[in-house]
């Protein structure tokens, strides 16, 4: 036995006998320190239970309670020396206790208490549970406990994150259920832990690692623009793809949840298509959008371009006029894939396998050649198909008429359409005097005086409206009346057609540079009569028409440079009407107030005193003149029936009225209508009635003819 110290010495002789098998050494220390033992245990053949639990009681001097039975002759095998410090003796004593199956519990009020030696496999019958007995730690002291394995103790651990009820079942394997346990507590989400104070600090810990926020997965998302093919031709070969990497057959969209499906921390992959931009935007963890890229790179290829030439010939349109508007198409579209709108690389909604389409017109043919891929060629055949239609036409009938009165005076309306045969008149200013409310006319004057004569200006006009010579007929029978212009065209829908009769006349213009050169020259100036319709057709047969009308003609000049141009009296209207299919309307109603004032004398003599008026005359005079436009349109269908039979019907009334009927079949001059489609031949012949036809043909006074230089 080694030599131990004094207090040792003393330590032993209030010892039991049997303590004399172990060496044990005081350590005196300082203040903080407290000292420590110093312990040897017979490594051979060991100590005895009993007698280290004696020597815990003198040195920790504290009665202990046990059953001697119970430990019987147990002994403890400890190799080496060990180093206890004296405030941590009990924690110490306590751990070899453990070691051997047996706990040491405080029973008794504090001061007086007593320790008990117990059994931890005896549960129940060694004296009941200890659980209870345990004491009870705050969460922010676990930490004095963590080198504390034999210490019983009880803790409440608060849960932000994850639920106690599942918390519970992962930890209850680390504890020794038959003397630790854990328990969850629904309503304070929280863990009370019964266990050995190293065991409830670990879980503690534990706790600390697992009781974070729910992991939220960000989605990696990356924007591709292609280059050289379209995303619309990819997108099903990119699907697949992304298929067969997460183990689905083609067409199948989800996969039955098994092992190595998606976890909580895996995002599902997904490709989104932008066809504005051409580009695909690629969604999923970073390695898989990495992999879908290379995807993008492996079909993202330049390749030689496929194109062919068509030949489209057009049946009812103009080449030039579809050319147009087909290069306007496809220069849209090449306008936006450049700005970046539908894509860099590739072509609108094309791709690389496509060279940028083309249209060229040929115009004796009326074909235009296309080069496109069958694609786009689809797309433009589309679009022709659609615009390559017979389209309806219209056939304008117009009379330009000048009248000493107005007509508002004359039958009290300035706007009006009759029909003869089913009653339907409408007028701004209730029906008019000679139009009944059944519809029929009641030719007031001469009118009705010719209305049943033979031979005369005006016979039995056909067809179911009203024509313009009957309109023309009557109004001169009430007032002073001079027909200007009677033009007719044949024009397409939404088309403008152009009627034109103008004079032009010349004036002498000088001009002097500063070298003092003069130099003459002429200008050209013009007047006449110049009208342009633009109709177009409504639903319900109803026509708008756009009607722009200039009446000019030529006046002395009021200058007195002998050279001075004439002046030019203008009249001119621009106005948009509807009006039914074959009906009539009447527009218009501008004032043109003439003033003239003539001074006629003889000389010397009209100056003589008394009688000098006798050889003088002053005449003033003023006139006004209005300007009426009478205009029926009619819809002619593609199969032309209706202009078959206006034509008729037509030629009959210029025929009754004197008129020289020519062969409808003749062709037409060029001329005859500027800016509109040539007419069918003759068309325009329908309405030119000759002077002893129109309305006072033949007997026109002089002040019908101050109005003007006769029909234009």
């Amino acid at each position: 036995m080694r030599p131990i110290a004094a207090f040792t010495l003393l330590v032993l002789s209030l010892a039991a006998a049997p303590l004399a098998a172990q060496d044990i050494e005081e350590v005196p220390g300082t203040d903080e320190t407290g000292g420590h033992y110093v312990l040897q245990f017979d490594e051979a053949k060991g100590e005895s239970l009993l007698e280290f639990i004696d020597l815990a009681k003198v040195l920790l001097q504290r009665p202990i309670n046990y059953n001697p039975q119970e430990i019987g002759d147990q002994m403890v095998f400890i190799t080496g020396p060990i180093r206890v410090e004296k405030r941590r003796f009990f924690q110490f004593f306590q751990a070899v206790l453990k070691a051997y199956d047996y706990i040491i519990m405080d029973y008794g009020p504090e001061g007086s208490s007593f320790l008990r030696i117990q059994k931890i496999t005896a549960g129940r019958g060694a004296g009941g549970s200890v659980k209870p007995t345990a004491p009870i730690v705050a969460v922010e002291d676990l930490e004095t406990y963590s080198q504390d394995p034999a210490t019983l103790i009880t803790t409440s651990i608060p849960l932000r994150y994850i639920e106690a009820r599942s918390a519970m079942a992962s930890f209850n394997p680390f504890f020794d259920t038959q003397i630790e346990g854990i328990r969850n507590v629904d309503n304070s989400n929280s863990l009370v832990i019964t266990g050995f104070g190293t065991n409830v600090w670990s879980a503690f810990k534990l706790v600390g690692l697992v009781d974070v926020p729910p992991f939220e997965p960000k989605p990696h998302i990356r924007k591709r623009i292609l280059d050289h093919t379209s995303v619309d031709e990819i997108e099903t070969i990119l699907t697949d793809l992304l298929g067969a990497a997460r183990g689905l057959r083609p067409g199948q969209t989800s996969a039955p949840q098994q092992a190595g499906s998606l976890t909580m921390r895996e995002i599902e992959p997904r490709i989104i298509i932008d066809s504005r931009a051409n580009a695909i935007l690629m969604v999923g963890d970073e390695d898989m959008v990495d992999r879908i890229e290379s995807w993008v790179d492996i079909l993202d290829v330049e390749v030689d371009p496929r194109s062919f030439t068509h030949v489209y010939r057009l049946q009812n349109t103009d080449a030039g006029s579809m050319e147009q508007v087909l290069n306007n198409v496809l220069n849209e579209e090449r306008s936006n894939a450049g700005s970046g709108r539908v894509g860099q690389g590739a072509a609108a909604g094309g791709s690389a396998l496509e060279v940028p389409a083309s249209v060229v017109a040929d115009e004796i043919s009326n074909s235009l050649v296309i080069t496109a891929s069958d694609r786009k060629y689809a797309e433009l055949l589309e679009i022709l198909r659609q615009l390559d239609v017979r389209r309806r036409q219209v056939l304008v009938e117009a009379a330009i008429v000048e009248t000493k009165e107005a007509l508002n005076e004359v039958f009290k309306a300035g706007v009006a359409i009759g029909d003869l045969d089913d009653g339907a008149f409408v007028s701004n200013f209730g029906t008019p005097t000679g139009f009944d409310d059944a519809g029929e006319i009641d030719l007031p004057g001469s009118l009705s005086q010719l209305k049943g004569t033979n031979g005369g200006n005006l016979a039995a006009f056909s067809g179911s409206d009203i024509p313009i010579p009957v309109f023309l007929q009557w109004v001169s029978g009430q007032t002073k009346t001079r027909v200007l212009s009677r033009p007719s065209v044949l024009t397409n829908d939404n088309e403008e057609a152009e009627m034109a009769t103008e004079q032009e006349t010349s004036y002498e213009t000088s001009s002097t540079t500063q070298n003092g050169v003069t130099s003459n020259n002429f200008e050209q100036i013009t007047a006449g009569i110049r009208m342009n319709v633009s109709p177009t057709i409504s639903a319900g047969n109803y026509l708008r028409l756009r009607v722009r009308l200039e009446v000019s003609d030529f006046q002395p000049s009021q200058s007195t440079n002998p050279s001075a141009p004439p002046d030019v009296n203008r009249r001119e209207f621009d106005t948009p009407i509807t009006v039914p299919d074959g009906k009539t309307v009447i527009i218009g109603g501008l004032v043109n107030h003439a003033v003239s004032e003539v001074d006629s004398e003889i000389p010397w003599l009209s100056d003589l005193p008394f009688v000098g008026w006798l050889f003088r005359a002053d005449q003033d005079s003023q006139a006004d003149t209005f300007l009426y436009v009478f205009i029926t349109a009619h819809i002619i269908d593609p199969d032309f029936a209706l202009l078959d039979e206006i034509s008729a019907a037509r030629a009959l009334d210029v025929e009754r009225l004197g008129g020289d009927v020519r062969d409808l079949s003749s062709p037409i001059s060029p001329d005859a209508v500027r800016g509109g489609r040539p007419t069918l031949a003759g068309a325009d012949l329908l309405f030119k009635m000759p002077v002893a036809a129109l309305p006072g043909g033949g007997s026109r006074d002089s002040s019908a003819d101050q109005l003007g230089s006769g029909e234009r």
